[in-house]
């Protein structure tokens, strides 16, 4: 994009834009706010031409120029630069939408020099100017501390892969010398392979892998794997350059549980994807009867080692349950259950779950997870309607009481409310969730379900994708996007989709199904009467009869 004047500051509404050095500053904590380079080109020409309506061809233009690009990527870019700044499209306080143009820039914008700018990012340190002599003394070893910190956090969110080839390095010592490794910034956690002997042991094993999962979950920055995506996984015999290509991932986390008498030893190696290399391994051992320090000591011990591994900081502790083991044994059952699926299934965790309530009545994880399994069962047609929402209310605000940094609580609320609460409401629950974890799946597919129904559909292709991302085995999401597709009439795409379906579930029905339809409303009526034969049987006829 072609600058009109690159060594211009712009400072609007807690905000600074330094055109030069191409970053947004957050005035009051005198923080970078992570966008991409498009984002910022895009956030710069509106800032440099406030008060006026900008067309959508006008924006995609000069921030894109030569390339193509279809309007939804100016709509997500528009989607992200609003979260950015703190705002919504119903309550505008910087970009206005005027339907049917384009974007407006309507916060007040006043400019100035480098030379003339009291906050210039070299000064930027302990968040003060540095005018004071002391301060000026300690500059130079307090910049490089700054800039040092801020890197690896960037590099984490993605913000700088555009700008560097190669980020900031970890070290290992190797005979005696520091090796530089790459940043690694995604993982997936294989489901923890049960060497003890003893099938009942399951449960353990399964429980350390989504501990594990819900742990790496919380450090900034990291990609990780969701739970449905990485035990799609289990069994599998792939090396790791195979699955690290199929998920898309830098890294990955193996384990395997062994047992000698009242001991269980936990075995876990981190293996670089691209090379199948070993990064790093340890062992940990716990006794039987302290089996809940699977999730408060091994998940917190390996999740600790990976933060300095994997993204160069220490976050605080996670948050521990304190519980019994036959409430955690009852956990973990109705866990195994609820992701299952199927009728009785459900049900059978709804029982385990609340076992596990009666034997500890203040376990947030339970609460959580009875939320999310009344919410699935009536919204899967399973019960009749008003029979799971309630309860999925009830549960949801028990558990965001006693925990309010579980996500699954906040979508269940979301999706129980539905038609109690305003849109606004809504959308504030289900954003909520997306912000307490970005790492988990269904708040992400949750989201985007909504905002499909309110007719917002580049956020919905935007949430999907970051479901996609994240669970990218999932046939629930990737149906979704192909329904999304079809909804936006944009028929090719979902015929792309179908095919993705295809290599991750090969003939699928569901596939099928999108395939269709997609080819019916583009009046290929002879492949669409081809593809319906392959749909499920329930539905075929229907297919077979709009069709003809």
């Amino acid at each position: 994009m072609q600058r009109l004047d690159e060594s211009t500051i712009y400072m609007f509404e807690g905000f600074r834009l330094d055109a030069r050095n191409h970053r947004l500053f957050r005035l009051h904590t005198n923080t970078v706010v992570p966008l991409t380079p498009k984002v910022v080109d895009l956030l710069t020409y509106m800032v440099e031409n406030p008060g006026r309506i900008l067309a959508k061809d006008e924006l995609i233009e000069a921030v894109w120029e030569n390339a193509f690009v279809e309007e939804s990527n100016l709509s997500q870019s528009i989607f992200v630069l609003r979260k950015a700044l703190g705002e919504n499209n119903k309550d505008p306080r910087f970009i206005l939408t005027v339907p049917n143009r384009g974007y407006e820039f309507i916060a007040d914008v006043t400019t100035s020099r480098p030379e003339d700018d009291i906050l210039n990012e070299s000064e930027l340190i302990d968040g003060r100017h540095h005018n004071s002599p002391e301060i000026k003394e300690r500059s130079n070893k307090k910049n490089n501390k700054f800039w040092w910190a801020v890197i690896p956090v960037l590099l984490g969110l993605g913000v700088l892969a555009v700008v560097f080839v190669s980020g900031p390095t970890i070290t290992e010592p190797v005979a005696g010398r520091q090796m530089p490794l790459p940043a690694p910034r995604s993982v997936v956690v294989l489901p923890v392979r049960n060497l003890t002997g003893n099938k009942s042991d399951e449960f353990y094993a399964d429980g350390m892998t989504e501990s594990l999962i819900t742990e790496l979950a919380k450090i900034h920055g990291l990609r990780v794997i969701s739970r449905n995506s990485a035990f799609e996984l289990k069994g599998n015999t792939n090396d790791s350059v195979v699955l690290g290509g199929k998920l898309g991932v830098s890294h990955l986390l193996e384990g395997s549980l062994r047992r000698g008498g009242q001991t269980i030893r936990l075995e876990s190696r981190l293996l670089d994807a691209t090379s199948g290399e070993v990064v790093w391994t340890q062992t940990f051992e716990r006794q039987m009867a302290d089996i809940l320090t699977v999730q408060d000591g091994i998940a917190c011990s390996i999740a600790g080692e990976l933060r300095t591994a994997l993204c160069g900081q220490k976050d605080t502790d996670p948050k521990k349950y304190q519980t019994n083991i036959k409430a955690y044994q009852t956990f973990l059952k109705g866990r195994f259950y609820y992701y299952q699926r199927g009728t009785d299934p459900l049900f059978r965790a709804v029982e385990e779950f609340e076992k596990t309530l009666k034997i500890d009545p203040n376990y947030p994880p339970a609460y959580s997870a009875l939320a999310e399994v009344y919410m699935t069962l009536e919204t899967n047609g399973i019960i009749a309607a008003g029979e799971g929402y309630p309860n999925a209310e009830y549960y949801a605000r028990q558990a965001i009481e006693r925990d309010p940094d579980l996500p699954g609580s906040y979508s269940a609320l979301a999706i129980a409310q539905t038609g109690k609460v305003s849109a606004e409401e809504t959308e504030r629950m289900h954003q909520k969730a997306v912000e307490v974890n970005p790492n988990y799946a269904p708040s992400w597919q949750r989201q985007a379900r909504f905002y499909s129904a309110s007719g917002r559909f580049s956020e919905a292709e935007f949430g999907l994708k970051k479901a996609q991302e994240l669970d990218p085995l999932s046939l629930s999401v990737n149906y979704n996007l192909g329904e999304l597709y079809l909804i936006m009439r944009d028929h090719e795409r979902a015929i792309a989709q179908a095919d993705h379906i295809f290599s991750i579930f090969p003939e699928h029905f569901g596939g099928y199904q999108i395939r269709t339809l997609a080819l019916d409303r583009s009046n290929r009526y002879d492949e669409a009467l081809a593809a319906a034969e392959k749909t499920h049987e329930v539905n075929r006829d229907i297919y077979r009869a709009r069709i003809l």
